[in-house]
């Protein structure tokens, strides 16, 4: 039997999942803190209006309600009421206008910094605390490992394709669908002790490179073909 017809003949049987479910998994030699210097990291922080001493909370991917667009609204008004050191860094292209709704007086104000686009993502994450992901579905949040990668923790909301690009406690915390109190109050916590959230997760790293490394990721492919076919 030639492929196709093997190919032909799975039709109506169960999917399979290869390794933890990544289609091309993480670079680590890109998204690495080691490759970003510190001159092009205060270069970055200059060009947006933020302060060394700011903390950053990153959101990257399209706006709009299905990735979470009111609850971002809801959590950046609660947090920035109670601490201004906090900024909002959303990095990605408008698709609701809502948007302006929501996050005008905050842009205003300084609180929320939008970047329609970039194609160096990974001097974003180098200059982020905290990578927030309120996305109400995924097919995989690839973006949850490329912050990982990072060190920088992901804070997202336990949805389907979510939680398999988080780990929670380890790359990142999360909560109950919706849950936009939570997540504002832990962001409020971790931004009084930066320190000691990076002691929590200082494995994040470690933890994506073994599971989602693109090596790792292409040697899963590699089985499953030579074991197909």
């Amino acid at each position: 039997m030639d492929a196709f017809s093997k190919d032909i003949s799975a039709v109506g049987k169960k999917g399979k999942v290869i390794g933890s479910g990544s289609g091309n998994g993480v670079c680590p030699e890109v998204f690495s803190l080691s490759t970003i210097s510190i001159s092009e990291n205060n270069k970055l922080l200059n060009r947006l209006g933020i302060k060394n001493t700011d903390f950053v909370v990153l959101s990257v991917g399209r706006i709009c309600n299905d990735k979470g667009l009111k609850e971002l609204a809801e959590v950046a008004r609660n947090v920035t009421e109670k601490n201004e050191s906090v900024r909002f860094l959303m990095l990605g292209s408008i698709e609701d206008n809502q948007f302006f709704e929501f996050f005008s007086d905050l842009i205003e104000c300084g609180a929320v910094i939008h970047v329609d686009f970039a194609n160096d993502i990974e001097v974003y994450f180098a200059l982020a605390d905290i990578h927030l992901f309120l996305s109400h579905r995924e097919g995989f949040g690839n973006v949850a490992i490329e912050a990982a990668s990072m060190n920088v923790p992901t804070i997202a909301f336990d949805v389907v394709g979510v939680r398999d690009s988080v780990a929670d406690g380890v790359s990142g915390l999360r909560f109950k669908f919706g849950d936009s109190e939570s997540v504002a109050n832990t962001i409020i916590k971790f931004s009084r002790d930066p320190d000691a959230m990076k002691e929590q997760f200082k494995g994040a790293r470690a933890w994506v490179m073994k599971k989602f490394s693109k090596e790792n990721v292409w040697k899963n492919y590699e089985s499953f073909y030579k074991e197909e076919y």
